[in-house]
């Protein structure tokens, strides 16, 4: 059973239920509408043999980071249907990532992560505190991450890191750093490396650095003439 008062106060709080130019997959938000399609859905499914709680509409998961919604509804060609997506706890709370410069070179972390239980060459990076400002947040993520004293710092935009299922968005910074300290290895960093742009591009060149967020601030921290 939906629980549309959790659903409509976490998803559905911009939501413009009209088509427009830019609203080409309407989201439903009649309740009745929505028991219906999740009715049908739930048959498509057994015929399948697939899971009949897949058709669930609304919040399917819930924890202190991040809401998995599924929603239903009207694609372009006007089909009914349901498409899933995940939620930050905080919308407005994003993501930082800072691309920092250190003598010259680019500095890099050695991380392991769990998602791909493996290490993973990239800038430093982490959640945001909401009671910072975005800035404030990526000089503490460089004083943590890599303790260094900061000389300036510039914006280098934003990113979305999967358009297809994650409203998640990650601001992305430029730095320039007078000292290093050492890693932080709580959060599983192993190891600080510097890296020269020629060394940078050959890295990313061979895949060896495939981290989404250290490939667009280094691509957009060149077209800005930043080096």
């Amino acid at each position: 059973m939906i629980n549309f008062k959790l659903y409509k106060d976490i998803a559905l709080k911009k939501i413009d239920n009209q088509f427009n130019e830019k609203t080409l997959i309407k989201i439903i938000t009649d309740v009745h509408s929505i028991k219906r399609i999740e009715k049908e859905t739930k048959v498509k499914l057994k015929k399948m043999g697939l899971d009949p709680r897949w058709s669930q509409i609304g919040v399917v998961y819930q924890d202190q980071y991040l809401t998995i919604v599924r929603d239903a509804v009207v694609f372009p060609n006007g089909k009914e249907g349901t498409y899933i997506r995940t939620i930050n706890k905080n919308p407005e709370n994003h993501g930082v990532a800072i691309l920092a410069v250190y003598c010259g070179k680019i500095v890099i972390l050695e991380h392991y992560r769990h998602a791909t239980q493996s290490f993973h060459y990239e800038i430093p990076r982490g959640f945001s505190d909401e009671k910072l400002t975005c800035l404030e947040n990526a000089k503490r993520e460089l004083h943590e991450e890599i303790g260094c004293v900061l000389d300036s710092i510039v914006s280098l935009g934003e990113m979305y890191t999967n358009t297809g299922i994650s409203s998640e968005k990650v601001l992305l910074f430029f730095a320039k750093v007078s000292s290093i300290g050492q890693p932080d290895k709580e959060e599983g960093i192993k190891s600080i490396m510097l890296y020269s742009n020629n060394e940078m591009e050959a890295l990313i060149n061979n895949g060896k650095v495939n981290d989404s967020f250290t490939v667009n601030a280094y691509c957009l921290a060149k077209i800005k003439g930043l080096f």
